[in-house]
């Protein structure tokens, strides 16, 4: 105890003898409902830090950005930012394990990550709070003595060449390759930021590129150009004293650089077409602006996004929808850098609507041509003011980890007192600047992108292998599109009417849990007044249950469609709430329709109202049906194009679960539908429904009687449903599997070990081993072995279905050879790696994450809901867990683990996609076949609650 106290004694006289810091240079100004305390300082070597200070933080987390990134790489050597992220994981002078930093953050209940982009590299990790400084320890010497093995070089350029190898069909990335390929050459955006074998290494050797990285680091990671955002449990002091003895030590190389002077583009107009791999069509029109990002408090491009990226009636997705050309439509600032930004329009077309591309094209200059004649208004710049003044006073606060992130980053652009509340700042009308923006936008400086899947091409992209062609605009058609002609039923946008007026708190009885205030068989409620968060806002949730609802695989795709054309109908009209702070969901179940509002409650009972008599009785409109049908085929065939890791992963979960369908049977059902169908569907449905309802957040006991009155007259059908549990699939002994053939090179397997009996004591026995094994595999599939990119494992429970599961893609190897390997790690797992020790750490990991408070209002309200859904009617789902876990020793914990794992016995499920090396025999059997259809237990069965007392 003497020691500890004499520790944080020197450690403060490091702070106060420390020149600077030791003051806030500027308050940083908070939303009025956040309580906690932050400081900003500068160090002597003049890196950035905020530190927060939140003494009921069940986390911590930390993030420094750099503002370096693929900018800054040498032509010669392109993705050597994206590299350096890579290797300086891997160990440092005074913790010198390759996978030292991984093991404690994910034994400790935290998570880490990074990302480069064009100016920026962001390191964040988080932790359990009670490991803040140990964990700083280790992070900030990644910025003082990185070692940058020359062991680990190869072995990192493999995994960066995976990465790329990894997401080499996916069609942003190729859209972009394209578009970095036309650019101007000399403008730094033009690289290649990822990198690959032949960027990185270039035939010079590893040698060469770990010099070229070791300068790359000593020339620009200066503590100059970075930022640090510290979030703790410790007061601010403590903090100061944990961040100034450690971050002190980081060079300040006084560098910085001058704003990007060469062109994007050379020549403008330019037109292109590409070719995706999915089945997607798109128009967009983009333009190259000054860089505002210092007018943080005029948000110019965000004035203009809204203008021409809104979605209510008399928009230009409203008048583009109505044709029949479009699905939909988003504008805003894309990539923004020192010296410049790139404004986009982007349409999501239809078919009829590539077939009409050069008149939507028409109309995206006749909506910017309104826009630049009318729409200027202070009005309308008041109106987005007061929405963002409403989201920062009741701002709803991320995880630790996402706000130091982005905070981090943030120490860039805004000054200390708007570190946070910059994002949202919006108080500075300025017409004169948002005049000569968006009078930049002229057709004859537009970069027009075509994609679509009929065309073929005259080029390849020499990085992503895409086809596209550069299509020169005719001066007929810029002289077209300069002429201001007008499209029928083009309007800007009308007064925001959902703009929340009353923000008061509701007064009455908080509860710790929702509470059941009626139950009737048919109809159930459950409310909450919740105080902690002190916000006016809540959550809605309301589910329509009638199982029969997707009994096959007919019903599903039926439910789908009808649930996309309320979706759409309502799109126009609920848009404006979802600006205002009030936000919806509508979303077909296995067990019914669910509907969720979410946001500011004053005006939730008018979007209600709509959304419940818009279910039930849509506006049954040939042309919508026939877009929304063709857009959720599209969505269906385009699963096939997803990353082979994702789609096993989504596959599992239908193989899990009885009554959900694979894609293939879902788009086979959805061909042959018709609107007919669907409509008698939709009323069958509603014939037999329950209501399920929960309002948490600042709601009365009346107000959620009323929301329960509204849905009732619209959604309660005139009979009860069909009782219908559940049903989670039990694997038998033995190895099954299933094969998917997909269109990626890559291979995938996932493996899926399932526990032979559900309950709280399995799911804590193998919670403990997912926490142990997750860092384990990664180190050894990916770090040793390099196997691929995409590595990772833990635990997987399904209700009260408990598994391990294991999944790799890999550019490499076969399905047959990582088979081998997952079964080989295991048994080496089995055999070392369940020592005493990090069974302790662990299981307190484990204790810390379900015990772990919500951050704010939403994961409060989904954790209640989940657990109603679940059955936990006292919600206390996890507080049963840490009792089974408190209660689990070692040899215990050992002993049902190695009776869960037992090869002889074990309960395996293997989904594999063979990729470019094709499908391998891996020993399985169908989990459909007839060899174990009748045996006992085939699913295990969880009722919904009851609806009676």
């Amino acid at each position: 105890m003497m020691e500890s106290r004499l520790r944080w004694l020197i450690l403060w006289l490091l702070v106060v003898l420390s020149a600077c810091g030791e003051r806030p240079v500027e308050n940083v100004v908070l939303p009025q409902t956040d309580s906690r305390e932050v400081r900003y300082l500068r160090l002597d070597n003049d890196l950035q830090v905020v530190l927060i200070s939140d003494p009921s933080a069940d986390k911590a987390a930390a993030a420094l950005d750099i503002n370096v990134g693929s900018r800054h790489d040498p032509k010669d050597r392109q993705g050597l930012a994206h590299f350096l992220e890579h290797m300086l994981f891997l160990g440092t002078e005074k913790y010198p394990d390759a996978g030292e930093y991984q093991s404690f953050i994910a034994s400790r209940g935290g998570s880490h990550n990074a990302y480069t982009s064009f100016e920026h590299t962001n390191y964040f990790f988080d932790i359990g709070a009670d490991h803040l400084d140990e964990a700083l320890d280790r992070f900030a010497q990644f910025f003082v003595a990185p070692l940058f093995n020359a062991e680990f070089v190869g072995r990192e350029v493999n995994a960066v060449n995976s990465e790329y190898q990894a997401r080499i069909q996916n069609d942003f990335r190729r859209a972009l390759d394209v578009f970095k390929e036309l650019a101007n050459p000399e403008h730094p955006f033009s690289k290649f930021t990822v990198g690959n074998l032949s960027t990185l290494l270039g035939g010079r050797g590893e040698d060469a590129l770990r010099q070229d990285l070791l300068d790359f680091y000593q020339k620009h990671y200066s503590a100059n150009r970075m930022g640090l955002v510290v979030i703790g449990r410790e007061n601010l002091d403590e903090l100061q004293a944990m961040v100034v003895e450690r971050f002190s030590e980081i060079e300040n190389h006084k560098v910085r650089d001058k704003p990007i002077k060469e062109a994007l583009v050379e020549d403008t107009p330019l037109r292109f077409e590409l070719k995706p791999r999915k089945e997607m069509r798109s128009l967009s029109v983009s333009f190259v602006l000054p860089d505002v990002r210092a007018q943080y408090h005029k948000k110019p491009l965000s004035y203009l996004g809204h203008l021409l990226g809104h979605e209510g009636e008399g928009s230009l997705l409203y008048v583009l929808k109505k044709n029949g050309w479009a699905e939909g439509l988003r504008a805003g600032a894309g990539i923004e850098y020192q010296g410049g930004s790139l404004f986009n329009v982007e349409v999501q077309l239809t078919p009829a609507g590539m077939a009409a591309v050069d008149t939507v094209t028409d109309m995206v200059f006749e909506a910017i041509a309104l826009v630049q004649a009318e729409g200027v208004a202070q009005w309308r710049y008041q109106e987005l003011t007061d929405i963002a003044r409403l989201q920062f006073d009741f701002r709803t606060r991320p995880s630790e980890i996402h706000e130091a992130s982005q905070l981090a980053h943030n120490l860039h652009y805004h000054s200390p007192a708007d570190l946070i509340r910059g994002d949202y700042s919006m108080t500075d009308f300025d017409p004169e600047l948002i005049q000569s923006l968006v009078d930049e936008m002229k057709p004859e400086k537009a970069i027009i992108a075509i994609t679509r899947p009929e065309m073929e091409g005259d080029q390849t992209s020499e990085l992503y292998g895409v086809p596209y062609s550069v299509l020169p605009p005719s001066e007929a058609e810029v002289e077209r599109w300069q002429r201001r002609a007008g499209v029928a039923g083009l309007v800007l946008p009308k007064p925001n009417p959902f703009i929340a007026d009353d923000l008061s708190i509701k007064t009455g009885d908080a509860s710790e849990t929702p509470k059941a205030v009626l139950r009737t068989g048919r109809v159930g409620v459950w409310h909450m007044l919740d105080k902690r968060f002190a916000l006016p806002k809540g959550n809605l949730n309301v589910l329509i249950r009638s199982p029969g609802a997707s009994k096959d695989a007919t019903r599903q795709a039926a439910a789908e469609l009808w649930v996309r054309m309320v979706r759409d109908e309502l799109n126009a009209f609920a848009y404006s709430a979802q600006l205002a702070g009030l936000d919806y969901s509508l979303s077909a179940r296995w067990d019914g329709i669910a509907l969720e509002l979410r946001g500011f409650n004053d005006k939730q009972g008018m979007l209600l109202d709509s959304l419940a008599s818009r279910l039930a009785n849509p506006e049954w409109d040939e042309v919508r049906f026939l877009r929304v049908k063709m857009e959720y085929i599209r969505d269906l065939e385009n699963q096939r194009h997803a990353d082979p890791y994702r789609y096993l992963s989504s596959e599992l979960g239908q193989k899990l679960r009885r009554f959900r369908f694979s894609s293939e049977l879902r788009l086979e059902a959805a061909r042959g539908l018709g609107m007919r169908e669907v409509k008698a569907y939709s009323k069958e449905v509603m014939s037999a429904t329950q209501l399920y309802i929960m309002a948490h957040g600042n709601y009365s006991e009346s107000d959620a009687r009323q929301f329960a009155r509204v849905a009732a007259d619209f959604l309660l059908g005139g009979r009860l449903p069909d009782a219908q549990p559940e049903q989670i699939r039990r694997i038998p002994e033995g190895d099954f599997g299933d094969s998917y053939a997909l269109e990626h090179g890559d291979a995938a397997l996932l493996w899926y070990l399932q526990a032979p009996d559900p309950g709280h004591r399995a799911r804590v026995v193998l919670g403990i081993a997912g926490q142990m094994v997750g860092p384990a595999f990664f180190n050894q599939l990916r770090t040793q072995d390099q196997l691929g990119y995409v590595v990772y494992g833990g635990a997987y429970p399904v209700r009260e279905v408990p598994a391990l599961y294991f999944v790799v893609q890999s550019p490499v190897t076969d399905t047959a050879d990582l088979q081998k390997r997952f079964r080989a790690f295991l048994k080496d797992w089995q055999e070392n790696g369940l020592d005493k020790k990090s069974f302790e750490r662990n299981r307190q990991a484990l204790r810390v994450k379900l015990l772990e408070q919500p951050r704010n209002l939403w994961e409060a309200g989904d954790q209640f809901w989940r657990d109603l859904m679940d059955g936990y009617t006292n919600f206390d789902s996890r507080e049963q867990l840490v009792d089974v876990l408190d209660s689990m020793g070692y040899e215990t914990w050992k002993r049902e683990l190695s009776a869960i794992l037992a090869e002889e016995s074990r309960r395996s499920l293997w989904l594999q996609a063979g990729g470019e090396r094709g499908e391998k025999v891996l020993g399985t059997q169908s989990l459909d076949g007839p060899q174990w259809i009748g045996r006992k237990r085939q699913f295990f069965l969880y009722e919904h609650p009851p609806l009676t007392d």
